[in-house]
């Protein structure tokens, strides 16, 4: 049971396509984010055996991004009818349309704003974001019936967004926010840190994103906050380490520095391209908001391979089969690495 206890998990790598950021990847597999068609940034979707697709958007709008995905394939996100999504963007959802395509809606902004954003959506249904002119900003939600404005909340701008109905915010300090209460829920950092972030949350309102520090060489350290524990930090302090994504499991993905590591619940933390055995060559995977990690622990990257000679993303799936034994240490001269890998050690398995 030791050896069980320990053993590594193995993953295979989907190479999806030339895009470069993943944002959001749902249980079935399908990922979300943007890349580029000619010189405008635009929105994808991709997952196993669908390479790089990217959405269509009404005449007249020329860009466009990902944020997010619900398990029923309904993408949120931005649209621009300028080169980029940063100037002046519009909020969007995209709608499978029951042929392998999708149909873009932009989003009603309240009256009197120029832009907005869809920045998350749950299983419900509910979409959350923003609505502003110039400085006032605005969180709403958007409905089949309209764009209800959230009063109070636009210090609070939504970053992810549980079947719960309860948002976080990193905005003011890690926050959440209840959406039929509209209560506002500060998540107080431990002493000797100076601040929070919160970036996603799960069904059970598990937080994960990171705690600051004063420095110098050691201002972020990557952190998860449960409920009657507080927070835990995960993995090294550095300049920029944090979580950027976590299932409904408590498994928590995080960069340290830009290196992507998975702390499995329960399990321990292991660097991500450790555990991808390419048929050809080493995928080296890249850390921060662009990767994504769903109940299944599969994972989304941008990430490259000088052995295939690409460059893109990827989405990581656990080979349930096949698992590597710990790394117990090495004695003597060289660089030579040998990985046990077969079975779980249980009756039966090699």
């Amino acid at each position: 049971s030791t050896a069980r206890s320990q053993a590594t998990p193995v993953y295979h790598a989907d190479f999806l396509g030339t895009a470069s950021q993943a944002v959001a990847v749902n249980d079935s597999g399908l990922v979300v984010g943007t890349g580029k068609v000619g010189l405008y940034p635009r929105a994808f979707v991709a997952g196993p055996g669908k390479p790089v697709t990217y959405l269509s958007m009404p005449f007249g709008l020329l860009s466009s991004g990902a944020r997010d995905i619900n398990e029923a394939g309904v993408i949120v996100g931005v649209v621009s009818p300028y080169s980029t999504t940063n100037v002046i963007r519009y909020p969007a959802k995209w709608t499978p349309d029951g042929a392998g395509g999708y149909t873009c809606t932009v989003l009603d902004l309240l009256p009197s704003h120029n832009r907005g954003s869809a920045d998350a959506i749950n299983n419900l249904r509910d979409i959350i974001g923003s609505s502003s002119y110039q400085s006032d900003i605005h969180t709403v939600l958007y409905t089949p019936s309209g764009t209800v404005d959230l009063p109070g909340l636009g210090a609070y701008r939504p970053w992810s967004l549980n079947d719960q109905r309860v948002y976080v915010s990193p905005n003011a300090g890690a926050v959440r926010v209840d959406l039929d209460t509209l209560a506002v829920e500060r998540l107080s950092f431990p002493p000797g840190f100076t601040g929070s972030d919160g970036w996603v949350i799960n069904a059970s309102g598990q937080v994960a994103g990171d705690l600051l520090l004063a420095g110098p060489g050691c201002t972020m350290q990557a952190a998860l906050y449960t409920d009657g524990i507080g927070w835990e930090t995960v993995g090294d302090c550095g300049t920029s380490n944090s979580a950027y994504d976590l299932n409904d499991a408590g498994d928590v993905l995080l960069a340290v520095g830009s290196v992507p590591y998975v702390r499995f619940a329960g399990g321990g933390m292991h660097r991500v391209e450790d555990l991808i055995v390419a048929d050809v060559g080493h995928w080296t995977v890249y850390g921060g908001f662009d990767m994504a990690l769903n109940n299944a622990r599969q994972m989304a990257f941008y990430a490259s391979n000088a052995g295939t000679g690409q460059t893109g993303v990827i989405l990581v799936t656990p080979q349930s089969d096949v698992i590597c034994q710990a790394d117990l240490g090495f004695g003597g001269p060289g660089a030579m690495h040998l990985s046990m890998c077969g079975g779980d050690l249980s009756s039966g398995t090699t």
